[in-house]
C-alpha cells in the first residue's frame, strides 16, 4: 500500500495467502520480533496458517534489495532468569535506505518482550526507535536516528505534543520524550 511506510511485527507472521499475493508498490522497511520457541506462532513454520519466519525475512529483504548477508549484533542478557536471549539481525543497503531487521528472541515464546518473557530487550521501544527512522519515501535524515537513541536503563513511557497530547507525528513540531525515570527530553525535528 502506498500508505504504510514500514511494518513492524512481534510474534506475527504472513499467511500463505498474504506471502503469495503480497506486491508492495515500494520499498518497505519491515522489523520482525519473534521467539524461537513460539507455539502459537511457529518460528520455523509448520503450523500450516503461518509462514516460518526465515522465509517471511527472506522475502523482505529481496522485495527492498538488502545485503543478502546480515550483520548480528547480540543484545546484552541483563536478565538470565527469562530464560532467553535476544540478537538484532540488519539487513541494509536496501532501496530508497530501507532495511529489513530481526530481533531473534533464542528461547523466547509468544510473548512481547519488556513486558512478559525476555527482559533483556522492550519491544515496544525497539518498535518505536524503528518507525522514528522511516517515512513514505524510505529512510529519513540520519539526525532522527541519533535522537532516538534511548538509554536501557530508562523505558520510554509516551510521547507527547506541545499540548500534552500524545502523537507519531515527528516533523516540524516541538515534541516531549517523557521516560519512565521521571526524565523528560525535549526535541524538536524539522523537514
Amino acid at each position: 500500500s502506498a500508505k504504510i511506510a514500514a511494518i513492524a511485527s512481534v510474534t506475527g507472521s504472513m499467511t500463505p495467502l498474504t506471502y503469495n499475493e503480497c506486491d508492495p508498490d515500494h520499498p518497505t522497511p519491515v522489523l520482525q520480533i519473534h521467539g524461537t520457541t513460539d507455539g502459537t506462532v511457529p518460528y520455523e513454520g509448520g503450523a500450516g496458517w503461518s509462514e516460518s519466519i526465515p522465509d517471511v525475512l527472506d522475502y523482505w529483504i529481496n522485495h527492498n534489495n538488502c545485503d543478502t548477508e546480515a550483520t548480528v549484533t547480540p543484545f546484552e542478557d541483563i536478565d538470565s532468569s527469562d530464560g532467553s536471549t535476544a540478537e538484532h539481525y540488519l539487513w541494509n543497503s536496501g532501496d530508497n535506505g530501507v532495511t529489513t531487521e530481526h530481533i531473534k528472541v533464542t528461547g523466547g515464546g509468544h510473548d512481547w518482550p519488556g513486558a512478559w518473557g525476555n527482559m533483556d530487550i522492550n519491544a515496544s521501544i525497539e518498535v518505536w526507535k524503528f518507525f522514528m527512522r522511516f517515512d513514505i519515501n524510505g529512510n529519513l535524515d540520519s539526525s532522527v536516528n541519533e535522537v532516538v537513541e534511548i538509554d536501557h536503563e530508562r523505558t520510554l513511557l509516551k510521547v507527547v505534543d506541545i499540548l500534552g497530547r500524545e502523537t507519531r507525528e515527528v516533523k516540524n513540531q516541538m515534541l516531549f520524550y517523557i521516560f519512565s525515570d521521571g526524565t523528560t527530553e525535549k526535541i524538536f525535528f524539522t523537514e
